[in-house]
């Protein structure tokens, strides 16, 4: 399931912070329900005052208070589970303009096959194939009195006598042995976590498993080069094809479309109105729209830049396409009649 989720939602700060208290009320309350026995469901409850459970989910506005980052850390992932966080990126769908997650940890609490032992052997062999892994240096060994522990996708070096581990892409693995129980824990950060959120809105929250099995085979596949000189068409290792149990590959880059790709240069305009409105909007309740617009004529025009120019061409492609209505505005109070 899912052990980390930081979404990014652009839109009114309350507005959000209302959509999350909401959303935490209900699924916890139907937790501790769930909790209670039919003899004592009669029971007093605990009193569930609004905004109570909000501080176990970090909630942070921005300086400019266009956008908030909402995460959830690992021990609320796992007493909210698969369903309620579903609902949770539906929420964000309906409630904020727009949002993307920034980081999303997927993991597997137990996977017998997966020895980390076996997976050094196999990374040793050079019996994987994988776009981000694609170096001796790329993994990382650590073992101790608590267990195993193969890291993928990170790098090690020394800095000043101390062994320091940063991350080479926006997506790694690890698998450790915790006292006999081998668990698979990978990180997705960046655009992978944002395509990764895409996948997981669209996905019903029975199909997350075998989602997060795919998105581990993304990363890397373990296979038998011995019967192939090429990595592709190798086939899988026994004890690997166990573990994902014929979940294909996923990419989980975010899908873009001409209209993701309005949205998004729209966007940038948009935070940047945004950012500046309160003092904008007190010049023109003072002077009148007419003045604020040959202000920004006149102290705007000479200074366009060769980047302007182009965002400038990329946004008149949308005259016209429906896109350029304000955020959060009903279709009928906000026409886009710009001419093509």
């Amino acid at each position: 399931g899912l052990d980390w989720l930081e979404v990014t939602v652009w839109g009114d700060p309350v507005r959000a912070r209302t959509m999350l208290e909401a959303r935490l009320e209900a699924a916890l309350y139907a937790v501790e329900c769930g909790r209670r026995s039919q003899e004592d469901a009669f029971a007093p409850r605990h009193p569930w005052e609004r905004g109570h459970h909000v501080g176990m989910a970090d909630f942070k506005v921005s300086r400019c208070g266009s956008f908030c980052g909402i995460d959830f850390k690992g021990s609320l992932c796992r007493l909210l589970g698969s369903e309620h966080l579903h609902a949770f990126l539906h929420d964000c769908n309906a409630w904020c303009d727009r949002w993307h997650v920034r980081r999303v940890d997927l993991t597997v609490p137990n996977a017998p096959s997966l020895v980390p032992s076996r997976l050094r052997d196999a990374l040793d062999a050079g019996n994987y194939r994988s776009q981000t892994i694609t170096a001796p240096g790329d993994w990382d060994w650590i073992s101790n009195a608590v267990g195993d522990t193969i890291l993928m996708g990170v790098r090690s070096s020394l800095d000043g006598g101390r062994v320091k581990k940063r991350r080479i892409g926006d997506r790694s693995l690890m698998v450790y042995d915790a006292r006999g129980v081998n668990r698979v824990e990978g990180r997705w950060t960046g655009q992978a976590a944002r395509g990764m959120g895409e996948a997981l809105f669209s996905a019903d929250p029975a199909e997350w498993d075998g989602l997060i099995r795919s998105a581990h085979r993304g990363l890397i596949d373990f296979v038998d080069r011995s019967s192939s000189s090429r990595a592709r068409r190798a086939p899988l290792l026994d004890w690997w094809e166990a573990y994902v149990g014929g979940a294909v590959r996923l990419a989980a880059r975010p899908q873009r479309s001409t209209a993701d790709d309005g949205a998004s240069v729209l966007g940038l305009l948009d935070d940047f109105i945004r950012r500046y409105s309160r003092r904008l909007e007190v010049g023109r309740r003072a002077f009148g729209d007419d003045w604020l617009a040959a202000r920004v004529r006149r102290y705007g025009t000479d200074r366009l830049t060769d980047d302007d120019l182009r965002l400038i061409e990329q946004l008149r492609a949308f005259r016209g396409s429906g896109l350029c209505g304000v955020p959060g505005v009903p279709e009928w109070e906000a026409v886009d009649d710009l001419p093509i």
